[in-house]
């Protein structure tokens, strides 16, 4: 592929040309009909206990080609993906890219759509940059924009602030500098009393703590670019890891999850003895607007039935994180915490309550 198509706009393109060569050293070139159009068509973000780019591309687009990707350039990296999300729809596909950590969030990501033709060429399309600050302050700008999504974009913007005060990063560029007053309005400093929600013993196991094979023996959180709270359970050395399962429930809605399908929200750790077995449980599906609900883990081995319930039910928050020595020991970390649960508190006006909607 030569690399040479052209974009101004939607209806004013030009397709590149891919050049074959003989080894007689004859030459041809043909036209490659669709990499005028190479080039995301949306750039928008997911507000969420992930903060997530969603890069849209029309599948009218991709069909000219045997297969699409995208390729994410941010912080040094490439990123390939060519899953497309669970919003897409019948005429455009949704990549997500959720490795934007809150003190980047005014950073650009260089998005590049790539076209592979059914005889392999790989086309490269067109480039655009965005970033998280770019989408905020867009929809800030709007007039349309509900006063509740303005709140919450705003609490947004603090809460990277907070995370570049935290972690040391770019603090001459705070992405909050360009607020106008008016909108820093929208910000608040109060602080509510956290409600300490953590209980290893919630409920206990109606067969009995004998039958108790997983013991829980930590909570924390993960404040990774993601809002992930994580657990710590031991289990007999005799048994494994997939033959449990797994169940949280958050808002009264219940998600069973093995190691087999979900390796990702598991991570090895160090038991207390050489009889045991210790994994992290991570609880990646929580979203912002829950952050000040509790939520429930139960283990079963095998199927979820309560004749095998293997476990008390323990009951957590991310506000509950708050409320530990870990939090109100460390004033930095106090004021990022602070901060991000006053963007959950914005999230649960803006979504109307605090059900994953």
């Amino acid at each position: 592929y030569n690399g040479d198509a052209s974009y101004t706009s939607s209806s004013v393109y030009k397709d590149g040309t891919a050049t074959r060569t003989c080894a007689c050293g004859e030459t041809e070139t043909k036209t490659i009909e669709g990499t005028g159009l190479l080039r995301a068509n949306t750039a928008t973000v997911t507000l969420g206990a992930a903060v997530v780019l969603n890069i849209g591309f029309d599948v009218s687009r991709a069909s000219k080609f045997d297969s699409t990707y995208i390729e994410f350039e941010f912080g040094g990296s490439s990123y390939n993906v060519s899953e497309t999300s669970t919003k897409s729809t019948s005429s455009r596909y949704y990549y997500d890219f959720d490795k934007i950590s809150p003190e980047k969030f005014g950073d650009e990501v260089t998005v590049t759509v790539y076209g592979v033709t059914a005889d392999g060429i790989v086309c490269k399309g067109h480039s655009i940059t965005y970033s998280i600050k770019k989408y905020a302050y867009q929809q800030l700008g709007k007039a349309a924009t509900s006063a509740s999504l303005k709140t919450l974009l705003v609490e947004l913007l603090y809460y990277g602030a907070e995370y570049q005060s935290y972690r040391n990063y770019n603090t001459s560029a705070m992405i909050t500098a360009d607020l106008t007053e008016e909108q820093k309005a929208l910000h608040t400093t109060d602080v509510p009393t956290y409600e300490k929600l953590t209980n290893v013993n919630y409920q206990t196991n109606p067969n009995g703590t004998g039958a108790n094979e997983i013991a829980y023996k930590s909570a924390t959180l993960l404040l990774e670019g993601k809002v992930i709270p994580r657990i710590k359970v031991e289990f007999p050395k005799t048994s494994s890891i997939n033959d449990y399962t797994f169940v949280w429930e958050i808002n009264g809605v219940e998600t069973a999850f093995t190691y087999a399908q979900h390796p990702d929200w598991f991570v090895a750790a160090t038991a207390s003895s050489t009889e045991k077995t210790a994994y992290y449980v991570d609880n990646t599906i929580l979203q912002a607007n829950q952050f000040s609900i509790p939520f429930y883990l139960t283990v079963y081995k095998g199927a979820v039935a309560e004749a095998n319930q293997v476990s008390n039910v323990f009951r957590y928050s991310v506000e509950s994180y708050a409320t530990g020595s870990t939090v109100t020991n460390n004033a930095p970390l106090k004021a990022l915490v602070d901060q991000l649960l006053r963007y959950g508190r914005a999230d649960v006006v803006y979504m109307g309550g605090t059900a994953a909607l």
